[in-house]
Parts: structure tokens; sequence; C-alpha cells
């Protein structure tokens, strides 16, 4: 028997960020953006409503997607679990259309919510997604600010492009020697090796993330998220 009960609309999560954001400006501007935020409170609170409690226990998971085409078997996983996100790695990665095709599934598998669909696409030698026109950290590092985020910018359309929404970037990490880690993946300096961005061996919180913020700010006011990684990790 088809149940005659209306359902509410299924929202993306870039609807409901949108009000998050909305909703802390509202102390500060006008009335008609406290008007907004109420109606995306009420939104969220409507999304939550509707979810059991297993379907929000699910929603505190990230899982990594499982091979380049979507198998069955994850599908029945997606449908069951309701996962937060979905994390490509090297791996998930196939053609474009097959990341495309991938990352619309995994989109419109959510009952009440799309889930987050995320990648470590650093630039230079982190480089998941083939294509990226936007270069690595030692590149950018040694650009004036303005350039930095035209290239963040870009980097986060060619990302939303595939339906990507996350990206696990830039690392806001400090290199201590050429033999490290994140001496090629770092926007932090690295002894002997000048760069503009931040002083010689920093390891001031507060100046890398000085150095980071060029390469986050344009993308936060992009229809998408970043994630600062690995801060601190490096030797």
């Amino acid at each position: 028997m088809t149940s005659n009960t209306p359902r509410s609309p299924r929202f993306s999560r870039r609807t409901l960020l949108k009000g998050s954001a909305i909703l802390g400006a509202s102390s500060t501007f006008p009335p008609g953006n406290a008007l907004s935020a109420e109606k995306s409170t009420n939104a969220v609170d409507r999304v939550m409503a509707e979810m059991t409690l297993r379907e929000k226990i699910g929603q505190m998971f990230v899982i990594q997607a499982a091979e380049t085409v979507m198998p069955s078997w994850f599908g029945a996983t997606l449908d069951q679990v309701q996962p937060g996100g979905v994390l490509f790695v090297q791996v998930n990665i196939g053609s474009q259309d097959q990341i495309a095709a991938y990352i619309n599934m995994i989109h419109t598998s959510g009952r009440h919510i799309s889930p987050f669909v995320g990648v470590d696409q650093e630039g230079g030698p982190v480089t998941r997604v083939p294509g990226d026109p936007v270069p690595g950290a030692l590149t950018m590092a040694a650009l004036p600010d303005p350039h930095v985020q035209k290239l963040a910018r870009e980097r986060a359309k060619f990302l939303s492009s595939f339906g990507f929404n996350v990206n696990f970037a830039p690392v806001a990490d400090v290199a201590f020697s050429p033999a490290s880690t994140m001496a090629s993946r770092a926007l932090a300096a690295i002894p002997n090796r000048s760069r503009p961005r931040l002083p010689q061996s920093s390891k001031d919180p507060a100046m890398v993330g000085s150095a980071a913020r060029p390469s986050t700010s344009p993308v936060m006011a992009e229809p998408r998220s970043i994630l600062i990684s690995d801060y601190p990790r490096s030797m």
C-alpha cells in the first residue's frame, strides 16, 4: 500500500552548510539574515527528526570508497550505513568519467542528506585526480597571496566538477629537514631553503596558519569545504 504522507525534501550538504554559515553571521548582520538562519535551522532540525538513531550514528563516519567503479556490495553498504562521508584515495581513482559517475551515485545514496565526498588533492607529489591545473606547495609558497587565492579557487572548481565537496588540503605543516616527508608538501620553511611565506624553521602554529590561509579563504567562499591537513606532524 502506498503512503499518502508527504515526504520532506532531501537536503544537500551545501544547503545545510550554507545555513550554518548564515546562522553564525546572524548576530552581526541585518534581520534578513537572521530570518534565513532561522529557516535553515528549522531545516536541519527537520532532517534530524526524520533520521533513525542508526542513521544518525552513520553520519559520524567517513568511509573509504571501494574500487574505481562502485561495486554492488558497496552500494548496499552506503544504503545500510548512511555514512556522513566517503573518501577517495589513489586506488579509487579511475578515468574522469568513472570518477564523476561514482561520485554521483554516492551523492544520491543518502536518504535524507547527501554524503560528503572527499579527496586528498594537495597538488605536486600528492595529486590523486589527474589533470589538476594547480601546482603543489613548493610552487605556491613562493607566490604572492592574490595569486595563491586564484589558484586555490581553480583547484576547488576543478574538484567540484567531479562532485567532490571536501579537499583534505592544504598541508599546514612544518618541514625541518630536506629529508622530511613534508619537505615537498608543506607551505612552511625548511632550514637552508628560504621561502617567502614563512621564516626559516618556523614552529609557530599561528604563522603556519597564516601561510595556509591564502589557499583556503577563496575556497570557503565556494560551495565546498576544505580541511587543513597534517599540522603538526613533521620530522
